[in-house]
């Protein structure tokens, strides 16, 4: 099932903390004073909470600390990799083997990484809107042959490419798959692909793309800027509950 865009904007904080403000008025209105100056109260913790760095970060490692991150070569052999868009990968014309580091950073490096150890025979790229073409000229640039890879370009969620996905590799028997995308993403991304019948793999590509530059004493005190990591990381959860709740993973 699709969910539009404008639907997970209810995963911003400021966004909760206006509903609950209404809510709190509404009652203060109905000369519930209390209850609403308590309910209104409740709203701007909330908000203040979720700008506080030690705070992102504890929802934060709820979703990453799930899947391990680990060299390519560790993993085990599988019938293919199954590389998620969604992330800027290294730079195509450069060499990926020049820093793994970095490469392994990104999905799309990470997948290559995964081949070039040999843990699967296949490369499945699942991305719309080009992203997976994208993918694999990039991939085809950095030595990975047109023949190990497949595409699957028409997903636009992430219940898609696994739907999509699994069609793909059923018709290529393949039943394990190593999952390549984000940690934050991998719970709602293994769910998904398990609903769709897979044996998966988690492979995570990076610990986040998120994590909060504020260190130190900083990570109590509020910043603004927590507040757009926090939506990220709440879409993740609310994605989660939505797809459980609807029999999709």
């Amino acid at each position: 099932m699709y969910f539009p865009p404008f639907f997970y904007g209810y995963s911003h904080p400021i966004t909760h903390a206006v509903v609950i403000c209404l809510i709190g008025l509404i009652f203060v209105l109905t000369r519930h004073r209390r209850i609403g100056l308590g309910i209104v109260t409740l709203g701007a913790l909330w908000v203040t909470f979720c700008a506080m760095p030690v705070f992102v970060d504890h929802l934060q490692r709820g979703l990453e600390d799930q899947y391990a991150i680990k060299p390519a070569s560790t993993y085990p052999n599988e019938g293919a990799i199954v590389v998620l868009g969604g992330d800027i990968p290294p730079h195509e014309n450069s060499d990926w083997n020049d820093d793994t580091n970095i490469t392994a950073a990104t999905r799309a490096g990470f997948g290559y990484l995964l081949f070039r150890a040999q843990r699967a025979p296949l490369v499945l790229l699942s991305a719309g809107d080009g992203g997976a073409q994208d993918m694999a000229r990039m991939l085809e640039q950095q030595g990975v042959p047109s023949t190990a890879l497949l595409i699957e370009d028409r997903s636009k969620t992430t219940y898609e490419n696994a739907l999509y996905s699994a069609a793909i590799l059923r018709h290529q028997g393949i039943q394990r798959i190593l999952l390549v995308t984000s940690a934050l993403h991998m719970p709602r991304a293994v769910a998904s692909f398990r609903k769709q019948g897979m044996d998966v793999v988690p492979a995570p590509a990076f610990s986040s793309q998120l994590n909060s530059p504020f260190r130190d004493n900083h990570r109590w005190r509020p910043q603004r800027a927590e507040l757009w990591r926090c939506s990220h990381i709440l879409h993740e959860y609310l994605g989660l509950w939505i797809y459980k709740l609807r029999g999709l993973a």
